[in-house]
């Protein structure tokens, strides 16, 4: 991906170079949305909440990846309600 933004850089008229990065830029960040998801379901919420920044990092304004936050959020505030009826159901 950086070898076609390099590209894209030297040569700004050549709209293949830019292009070609937006493409692997996209697929990048799907994986890394998909890497997400299979961490959340896995209940690894730093992992997902990781591989999230780095797809944002990539395409802050990506819905998949600002979606997938929202779900890895959900299931963190779910943890720590769990943890904390846990700790007051505590004789």
């Amino acid at each position: 991906m950086q070898g076609y933004e390099k590209a894209a850089s030297l040569d700004p008229s050549n709209t293949d170079y830019r292009m070609a990065f937006d493409v692997a830029r996209s697929h990048a960040v799907t994986a890394l949305v998909q890497d997400a998801a299979k961490a959340r379901m896995r209940a690894d919420v730093a992992g997902a909440r990781t591989a999230l920044a780095h797809a944002l990092e990539l395409d802050p304004r990506n819905s998949a990846a600002r979606l997938e936050l929202e779900h890895v959020h959900q299931l963190k505030e779910k943890y720590q309600l769990l943890d904390k009826e846990k700790t007051q159901n505590v004789p």
